[in-house]
């Protein structure tokens, strides 16, 4: 390994030789913001004529290749950047001195390279697999798919060309890079082993994301063989699907997949170590092919469930049954159900459910979320709930010989608290409480389509979401009374008014919102497009009322509920359990040694569990958020500073406490942990007898 110092340009300028980004490199991530960045550099050294630092590229000098391990999105914007300036040298000579071919032969092409017959070969950027193709287009001002359009390359090259092309003497920005100095770090390629530098190199580049490490580390095979074969059969997909420049799909992903697969909640910030977790254990020691399509295989068959319920893609019309429901989920943006519903759909291809029987899962999901909608349920305690929720649910079938549908509704049916399936009088106190138009936008036209929708089509919705029809939401009664709306009101007009406004009641949808405006009852019910003349059947239910009063709101209210447990019924169930003494206290003098918990208990809550470890973990979280002094209390206290702590390096293996930045040691034994918790109770005043849990057999006294 050897540095030196010398710039950009220089470094770029290599007749006969080629850029080479290695496939465990992550696609160029290179945003507007960076961009612009970069051009401020530009035109501040153009004009200053003084030297720029622009960082370090490692890379592994390979005979007529550059491997560059790490500076890949400096050197490729750089190029990106000369592209366009070529461009625009062919189209407008006259604005630069240099003349196109010159650019080009420099700085972009080996035209003499006479081993690559193919023009396409003879570009000397070679970038990432996803890229590749993209920057072959954009050198030979080819046509782009849209999907490559949406390219953070193709935006970046698009980028600099509308920042040129109104300019002259280009040719002095190329000559300015003389001024980025870098430091270039050549590797030995047979000492160093690149994909283990380009993870522990700390650059002054983009971040990388858990996604990213993945990538790099799925690469990280013994052989360039089975690099390649998994590169070109599993992560060429991964990539295709998942690559957007707005988001990061890849890390969202594989959470989603380690959850299903362990069946306990993931941290965001742990994807990428319990990724190398598992991959350790499913993969052989010689790493064979069998065991690697067996691995990548059961990933892509979740990424197949993934794309189906966050993007709506089913490329074979495998889900058409389930399509109105995933739909619903991602027009809401509810995605704690994720693993779940990929394990189940898993459960299902592999023959254990019946097509009516998925059907019939996903719509105890549906009934489950609309009517936590209506309440407005916050969405506390449902990640942890959904990670263990098909594991628990297979125990019991496995146990008690019974029907996993069957048990799926029981389990739903039996939850307390903040993950409760609410009850027909929840939905109807909710209703009388009035405080619908105070939820989120889309929950609430949500609601007003459920009427419309009640064949579970959801078109109405639909049309709505793809802009296809525009309604918005508008109040009955309206925001600002007016002397009209007063005389229909009566005497308790501003009562009524204060009271009933926000309510599902008072509100319906139309596309005309601007024009009813504050209009009297009947004005709004009998005008062009009012009321009267909607094809929607909540208006036409409004328009029958001849007043718009206290009276008719309240006959409203009750349409409303009877309608909302209608088209969202509670689920019956067959399965009963058996009574067993299961259920205990945990602070009881027992020994829990060798006890399997299923069910961890926190008053009327309850949560789907598999170690002690988890309930460690979330039994810190439910401190954490009944308590606003948590932090301070801890972290003054002597008594709990062995096993929770904002070093996360003191311990072999700890669980991250929400984001406080705290985290509690579990590699510890059952009774420590129980230890710990009576500690913490005693500190927070926790109500001892509350705290209780589930095991899946009884403990032999």
């Amino acid at each position: 390994m050897k540095a030196l110092q010398t710039n950009i340009k220089l470094f770029l300028y290599t007749p006969n030789k080629f850029f080479e980004i290695p496939n465990f490199q992550r696609p160029y991530s290179w945003t507007a913001d960076n961009v612009q960045m970069f051009l401020d550099d530009l035109e501040e050294v153009k004009r200053g004529d003084k030297k720029h630092y622009f960082g370090s590229i490692v890379y592994i000098n390979d005979g007529d290749r550059s491997i560059i391990i790490d500076g890949q999105q400096r050197a490729t914007t750089v190029l990106l950047m000369i592209t366009a300036i070529y461009h625009l040298a062919l189209e407008s000579p006259e604005k630069l001195r240099l003349v196109a071919e010159q650019i080009k032969d420099e700085y972009l092409y080996n035209r003499y390279a006479k081993q690559y017959d193919s023009e396409e070969n003879r570009i000397k950027l070679r970038a990432v697999t996803t890229d590749n193709k993209i920057f072959e287009k954009i050198f030979s001002q080819a046509e782009l798919t849209e999907y490559e359009k949406k390219s953070n390359l193709y935006k970046s090259y698009l980028q600099f060309y509308d920042y040129f092309r109104n300019r002259d003497h280009l040719e002095q920005y190329i000559d300015t890079l003389d001024n980025f100095e870098i430091v270039t770090i050549i590797l030995d390629k047979d000492d160093d082993n690149p994909q283990k530098v380009f993870e522990s190199i700390n650059s002054t580049g983009k971040p990388l994301t858990d996604g990213d490490k993945i990538r790099n580390f799925s690469l990280m095979l013994r052989t360039s063989e089975k690099q390649d074969y998994v590169l070109t059969n599993y992560w060429q997909y991964i990539e295709t699907y998942l690559t957007d420049p707005q988001r990061d799909d890849i890390t969202d992903f594989f959470r989603v997949y380690l959850i299903a697969k362990n069946q306990s909640v993931v941290n965001t910030d742990k994807v990428y170590p319990e990724f190398k977790r598992v991959f350790a254990k499913s993969i052989s020691n010689d790493q064979s092919y069998e065991s690697l399509d067996e691995f990548y295989g059961e990933i892509l068959r979740i990424l197949k469930y993934y794309r189906f319920l966050k993007f709506g893609i089913d490329e074979n019309n495998e889900f058409t049954k389930l399509s109105s429901v995933a739909f619903t989920m991602r027009y809401l943006r509810i995605e704690a159900f994720f693993p779940y519903a990929v394990s189940v759909m898993k459960y299902w291809q592999a023959g254990y459910l019946s097509d009516d029987e998925i059907t019939e899962v996903f719509d105890v999901l549906r009934v489950y979320f609309s009517r936590r909608i209506v309440v407005n349920l916050s969405a506390t305690g449902l990640d942890s709930y959904f990670a263990g929720l098909h594991r628990s649910i297979l125990s019991i079938v496995e146990q008690d010989n019974a029907a996993y549908l069957e048990v799926l509704k029981y389990t739903v049916l039996s939850k307390n608290g903040r993950i409760r399936l609410p009850r027909n009088n929840e939905i109807e106190m909710a209703i009388k409480a009035n405080f619908t138009y105070n939820q989120r936008s889309s929950n609430v036209m949500y609601l007003l389509t459920a009427v419309d929708d009640e064949s579970k089509d959801v078109s109405l919705l639909r049309q709505i979401y793809n802009k296809e029809l525009h309604l918005t939401i508008e109040h009955i009664m309206p925001q600002t009374i007016t002397k009209a709306w007063r005389s229909e009101l009566g005497e308790r007009a501003d009562e009524i008014h204060g009271i009933y406004l926000h309510g599902l009641a008072n509100l319906t949808l139309t596309g005309y919102n601007s024009e009813y405006s504050n209009k009297s009852f009947q004005e709004k019910c009998n005008m062009p497009n009012g009321f009267a003349d909607s094809p929607l059947k909540i208006n036409r239910t409004v328009a029958k009322y001849s007043t718009w009063n206290e009276k008719t709101i309240l006959e409203r209210q009750q349409w409303w509920i009877d309608r909302i447990i209608s088209i969202w019924p509670l689920p019956t169930s067959t399965f009963e359990p058996p009574v067993l003494d299961t259920k205990v206290n945990i602070f009881d003098d027992i020994d829990f040694t060798g006890a399997v918990v299923k069910i961890f208990y926190i008053g009327d809550d309850s949560y789907p569990v598999t170690s002690w470890s988890q309930i460690l973990g979330v039994y810190c979280e439910y401190l954490y958020d009944e308590n606003p002094d948590f932090t301070d209390q801890i972290m003054n206290s002597e008594k709990t500073k062995n096993w929770i702590s904002n070093d996360s390096k003191r311990f072999f293996n700890s669980v991250k406490i929400h984001d406080t930045g705290l985290v509690v040691d579990v590699a510890t034994n059952t009774n420590q942990k129980i230890r710990l918790m009576h500690e913490l109770a005693e500190m927070f005043n926790v109500d001892k007898i509350s705290i209780n849990v589930e095991l899946t057999k009884p403990i032999e006294q």
